[in-house]
Order: structure tokens, then sequence, then C-alpha cells
């Protein structure tokens, strides 16, 4: 399958749910070429092989058991064991599976493609017109693997079967195939949106789909089997459910050690690789060509201790994710909200146009009394900011926020002052 395009920096639900008709102009008349050209596609796919191949490779059992196959893999985000990771996990086996029946069987295998990837696109969720053009991109990298397909075999015809090595090496020129047609369609959609920086996108993209690479080159593989073995093809399902609950697991893994255990908010090392990716250092960009700049808030709790020493250290914590749940209502999901330890929290955003007038916002919010399991109690909270530069060393940054926070700490309330950081 085609990664999901990401309308918009946020990985928020409502940035993925934007309607077509609010999304740039330009990318409305990108959606439209795309899924014009897959049309087109399957429609010259069915004059060049005509109805009557058409219906001789649909009359294979084998090939419908390769389709089921694809409708149960690509329902795994669906499964009740896999809902914690829904969405994290890379690995769309219909794309391996659809490439073995574009191998196994010839390119009338096309005209299944809209149908069989219905699934998949469901279950990830988004906007209608998102789901519709993941189909069209799958769609537009069959059509590409055909016609290379065609080439290397000097034949269109389906009942001509290719040889077992020639079989391998159309089934590895397919999984590069899809994977350079799926980053180059992507790329520019995303670019469209108004993402910055092409080749920090295509870097992003690839290494997004490499998992999604890898089980594109079992494809040869299983084309073989349905030809050889057909009955055989419900064994892939057991491997496939084996490297989902692995992948599963390893993310689930990689969750833990980036997460607070207390809050659920993200840790020191997350913010850390977070600021690192939009600054512009980790991803190798040019500083120039980072998205945007970087404020970072600092928040710092005014008598925590004191809730600790009187109602015990239960009541702390019950505090402490309280106080993490409202600064994240108040920022919402256009910034990352993590805790750095004690009582210490960090807001990571984009351009904030006041971020004083935000921090006082934070700071009413947090204040409020709040009914503990044995007692009602409150805190203040001092906040510090900061704006980083794309290029910008974390570190850098976190020292200037720290030197605006203990400006604050040493500023009566009401008095501080709003000058550049």
């Amino acid at each position: 399958m085609g990664v999901p395009v990401k309308l918009l920096t946020s990985e928020s639900q409502s940035a993925r749910a934007v309607p077509l008709r609010q999304s740039p102009p330009a990318l409305r008349w990108y959606f439209f070429l795309v899924v014009a050209v897959a049309v087109a596609g399957l429609v010259l796919v069915v004059v060049l092989v005509g109805w009557q191949h058409v219906g001789r490779t649909f009359s294979q059992p084998a090939l419908w058991i390769l389709l089921a196959l694809i409708l149960v893999t690509d329902s795994y985000p669906l499964t009740p064991w896999l809902r914690d990771v829904r969405g994290q996990m890379r690995i769309h086996w219909s794309a391996a599976l659809l490439s073995a029946a574009l191998i196994g069987f010839g390119p009338a295998t096309l005209l299944a493609y809209p149908f069989v990837t219905v699934i998949a696109v469901v279950s990830l969720g988004g906007a209608k017109w998102r789901m519709v053009f993941n189909i069209a991109v799958v769609v537009i990298e069959g059509l590409v693997a055909a016609a290379v397909l065609q080439l290397i075999w000097g034949s269109f015809d389906p009942a001509v079967g290719p040889s077992a090595t020639v079989l391998l090496i159309s089934g590895l020129t397919v999984a590069a195939i899809w994977e350079v047609v799926n980053v180059a369609l992507i790329t520019t959609a995303q670019r469209l949106a108004g993402v910055q920086g092409w080749w920090h996108i295509a870097k992003e993209g690839a290494r997004r789909t490499a998992m999604w690479l890898a089980a594109l080159t079992t494809a040869p593989l299983i084309a073989e089997l349905s030809q050889t073995a057909p009955v055989m093809l419900p064994v892939v399902v057991v491997v496939i459910v084996a490297t989902h609950h692995t992948v599963a697991l390893n993310t689930r893994s990689n969750e833990q050690a980036r997460t607070d255990p207390l809050t659920g908010l993200p840790n020191r090392g997350a913010v850390m690789a977070l600021l690192d990716s939009r600054l512009g250092r980790r991803s190798g960009r040019r500083p120039d060509k980072a998205v945007a700049d970087v404020t970072v808030m600092l928040i710092d709790l005014d008598g925590f201790k004191a809730v600790n020493d009187t109602h015990g250290h239960q009541a702390g914590d019950e505090l402490l994710v309280e106080v993490g749940a409202r600064i994240r209502a108040v920022v919402g999901n256009d910034s990352l909200v993590g805790r750095l330890g004690g009582d210490e929290f960090l807001v990571v955003g984009g351009h904030i146009p006041d971020p004083d007038a935000l921090a006082r916002v934070i700071d009413t919010e947090v204040g409020r009394s709040m009914q503990l399991e044995d007692a009602v109690t409150s805190v203040s909270c001092s906040i510090g900011w900061a704006v980083g530069k794309p290029g910008m060393d974390p570190v850098d940054l976190f020292r200037l926020v720290d030197r605006d926070l203990y400006r604050i700490k040493r500023t009566r309330p009401g008095q501080r002052d709003s000058g550049p950081r």
C-alpha cells in the first residue's frame, strides 16, 4: 500500500482528515491527475490484454486464494491485539501479495487492485479523498511494474509463464519500482500540501517504507508458490501473523522507551529526538530547509514538594498526571507536551505568535485547584520559553529556555517582561 499522505506537519487526526476542498489548489489538481492516470491505465490494460485473457486469468482458483489473502492480511489494524499500534506498523502485505499476483498471473490482475486495497485504506483511516488517492497510487505502482515486466518477459500474455530465474529478477525489479513510484508520488503530494524540503520528505518516505519494501521482496516466492502449490498459499498467513506479532512487540517496546511511565507523555529522550528532527539536524536537512522555527516552553511547578510532603507521593503522582493533562488540553494537538522528569514539563511547538500569552493561559489552567484522592490542592508554575532557529543545537536551545525560566522565578508575579529570546 502507499503510505498515506500527511497534509500538515501535525500528526493529529484533524490534520489527517482535512477535506479536499480545503487543501491547496495544486494538491487538488494533483489528486485528480493521479486518479485519472490510474483509471486510464486500467482501461489501457483491458484494451491491450483483452477481455478473453482477463476472463482466463480470473478463472484460476490460485488467483482468488491470493486475493482473499490480501483482504485478510490487510485487516490487521482492525484486530484487537494490534489496535494499540495501529498506524505505527508500516508493513502492508497487500503490496507483496498484489505484486505476486502481477508477477504470477499477469497484468490482468491490475483490475482487482482497486477492490482488494479498500480494506487497507479504510483501516488506516483519514479523509475519503486520501483513501481514493492511496488506491490510485497502488494502481499506478502496479501499472509501472507491469510495463517493466512486459519489457523483461517480452510478452503481455498472462498465459506465458516466466522461468524461475526471470521470476526472481522480475520480483526484485517490481519491489524496487513500487518503492520508487510510491516515494515519488507521496513526496510530491506532501510537497504540494505545504511540507518543505523535497529531499527530506523523500528520505522520510523511504525510511517509513523500509519494512514495506522488505515485504515486497517476498513477492517472487509467493508468485512461485501460487504457480506450483497454490494449496499452500494459506501458510503465508502464518508467516504474516508471526511478522505482525514481532513488529508489534518491537513497536510497543520502542514506544515504552520513549514514554514517561507515570503520565504517558513523551520522555526526555523522545523530546530531544523530536527537537533534533524539527531543527533539521537528525534528518540531515540543510538548516535553511527546516520546516519552521521551533518554540520550546519549559514549565516548572512551584509548590509541588509541599504537596508531596503534606499529602504523600501518591497524591504527588496524581497531581503530575493531572497537570500533564491540563497542559495538553491548553496547547491541543499542534504542539507536543513531554515530561522531562520530576516536576518539569516541556512544550514543543512551531511558530507561536505570543508565547507569553500562552504561558499565562497554561499558568492559569495549572493553578486551578484539583481534587486528588484524599485532598484538594493546587500548585502554580513558572514558565520559560525560547525560539529555536533551523540548525540550532537542542542543548543550546535548552540553555536559553533554562535561562528564561530562572529569570521568571526571580521576577515577582505580574512583572514578567516580554523581550525577544
